[in-house]
């Protein structure tokens, strides 16, 4: 008996909505829609999130590199990347035939190279 989102999340991957049922509103709905956080786009299953935004812009600050996805109209904000560093960035640059980030540090001196999803 599927109940929705009560059931194991509905199967989504991040997040489970309920869909009110319009014609009953007394009636318990059992339809639901999946969504993923702001900036990452639902996979064509309607339940997994594409980790990686197909389109994006890199920004870098001297303490932090965000990403900005183009992938969901109306959701362009900055979102940090999961990569820690350790020290003032002063170079990233971006490999996208194998999808990887690599930036310089001062302190300490190194080349260090992320993927974008950490």
């Amino acid at each position: 008996n599927n109940i929705g989102c009560s059931n194991n999340n509905g199967e989504c991957e991040q997040f489970c909505f309920t869909v009110p049922n319009v014609k009953n509103t007394m009636a318990v709905s059992t339809s639901y829609k999946c969504a993923c956080t702001t900036g990452y786009k639902l996979n064509s299953d309607n339940s997994s999130c594409l980790n990686t935004p197909l389109k994006f812009l890199l920004i870098g600050q001297k303490n932090y590199i965000d990403i900005l996805s183009f992938d969901v109209p109306g959701e362009e904000i900055p979102l940090p990347l999961p990569i820690v560093l350790s020290g003032i960035v002063d170079n990233f640059a971006y490999d996208a035939k194998n999808r990887l980030i690599y930036w310089t540090q001062r302190s300490p001196p190194a080349i260090w190279r992320s993927k974008l999803n950490g």
